[in-house]
């Protein structure tokens, strides 16, 4: 009982101001006996610092399972935002730093469960935007939780809010390879960190296929453009895969570029069912020669397309004919 006798008076309770620092302090290192003696002492349980971070928050952003749900149970808003908009499941992913993200590109297990606990109460605000203009749905999308990603469009997130400002300074690398096995110049930035951009495009732009397929399934937009769709993401990438000798081994590069045919195919099918009557009337259906799959080939389209085989898919615009070549 050391620790609160710094913060109690002889009458048991503590000046407002000692017991708010204690409380945040007590969330931020997960000392669960500490937290519930401040609120049992009276503490406010929404309680924040001056940049208006609460008890949930630092909870949250440090990982501390036990005292969120604490918390949690005792009525903290999940929704409550900082100064910066950002929220406590943003926290909880890691999302408040792009770069770090940029870097790593993955969600740990301890944040997963963080992130469950907040989805998991029903006002829990899932579509929220923070301060970089992004919602949990992106940042899961991006770093490929298929688990999360599923839990949130389940509480209904929305699957096609769109990133409210560009991301200037964030490099996409496909396929997730290490950042020390590409050459400057190999990384790829691409529409999926411009504003207008979708959780289906960030998805596309990482080669997280059942991803993509659970946001179309979803209702994902895959023809929303901010200067390209999702398919143009797509087959940009897969054009620096193909052509990447370095970042891959051979094994790596094979899986790479099955990943990114996958996600091409699953975009065509999902558009053709998009597109407004006027333009399916207008569509090339090609088959491909070594595998038999139809393709819808839009005149909007980009000139080359990819089968899962390999086959390469060239659209004559004048004509509104595609040219096949088999995969050598």
């Amino acid at each position: 009982m050391n620790f609160f006798k710094r913060f109690v008076s002889p009458s048991g309770r503590a000046s407002p101001d000692e017991s708010v620092r204690a409380l945040l302090k007590a969330a931020e290192r997960g000392a669960i006996e500490e937290v519930r003696h401040l609120l049992e002492l009276g503490t406010d349980v929404d309680t924040a610092d001056k940049r208006c971070r609460s008890a949930l928050m630092f909870a949250s952003w440090k990982h501390h399972l036990e005292v969120v749900r604490y918390l949690l149970d005792e009525g903290a808003t999940v929704n409550a935002q900082d100064s910066s908009g950002t929220t406590a499941l943003i926290l909880a992913l890691g999302g408040e730093d792009w770069k770090k993200m940029e870097i790593y590109g993955q969600i740990d297990a301890s944040a997963m469960e963080i992130g469950s606990a907040l989805i998991s109460t029903d006002r829990a605000g899932v579509s929220l935007y923070d301060r970089n203009g992004r919602t949990a749905l992106m940042i899961a999308a991006w770093c490929g939780s298929l688990p999360l990603t599923e839990a949130l469009i389940g509480r209904g997130a929305d699957v096609n809010a769109a990133l409210s400002k560009s991301i200037a300074d964030l490099d996409v690398f496909p396929g997730n390879a290490p950042r020390g096995r590409y050459r400057p110049g190999d990384f790829v930035k691409t529409l999926a960190t411009r504003e207008g951009c979708t959780a289906l495009m960030m998805a596309s732009a990482r080669g997280h296929v059942d991803i993509v397929r659970s946001l179309l399934r979803a209702g994902a937009d895959p023809t929303v453009n901010s200067g390209g769709c999702a398919r143009d993401v797509a087959n940009s990438v897969l054009e620096i895969v193909k052509e990447n000798l370095v970042a891959f081994t051979e094994r790596e590069r094979a899986e790479q570029l099955t990943a990114y045919r996958q996600i091409v195919l699953s975009l065509d099918a999902a558009t053709a069912a998009w597109k407004p009557a006027v333009a399916q009337a207008a569509f090339i259906e090609a088959e491909c020669p070594a595998c038999r799959t139809k393709h819808a080939l839009f005149p909007d389209d980009t000139n080359q397309l990819n089968c899962t085989c390999g086959a390469v898919f060239v659209v004559d615009r004048g004509t509104r004919t595609a040219r096949i070549t088999p995969p050598q």
